[in-house]
């Protein structure tokens, strides 16, 4: 199923880009890009933290509006950029960007 409509406006202006195991995918706390060994998920694993974000947006079609989160990947694939590339962008700017969808 497809549902057609616009991101009308980012609704988390601070936190969004976190330092998470490469792996797994959890937060952490670990620099990012330093090896450290993940107990979060089912098997612990030795990994390097990276950047990754989520978006909580406001979405709006014919039928109305509701808040939906976009997870790293499909994020990524909107943006058309890494986290690694908005790290430093304000909420404005973002908003800006987002307001092309």
């Amino acid at each position: 199923m497809w549902i057609k409509g616009r991101i009308t406006n980012v609704t988390n202006s601070r936190n969004f880009i976190y330092s998470a195991c490469n792996v797994c995918t959890k937060r952490t706390t670990t620099a990012v890009g330093e090896r450290f060994s993940c107990t979060e998920g089912s098997v612990p694993h030795e990994s390097t933290s990276e950047l990754r974000f989520n978006l909580h947006v406001a979405f709006t079609d014919e039928s109305g509006m509701t808040n939906i989160t976009l997870f790293d990947q499909l994020a990524e694939k909107i943006l058309k950029k890494k986290a690694k590339q908005i790290f430093h962008l304000s909420p404005d700017v973002l908003k800006k960007i987002l307001s092309r969808f």
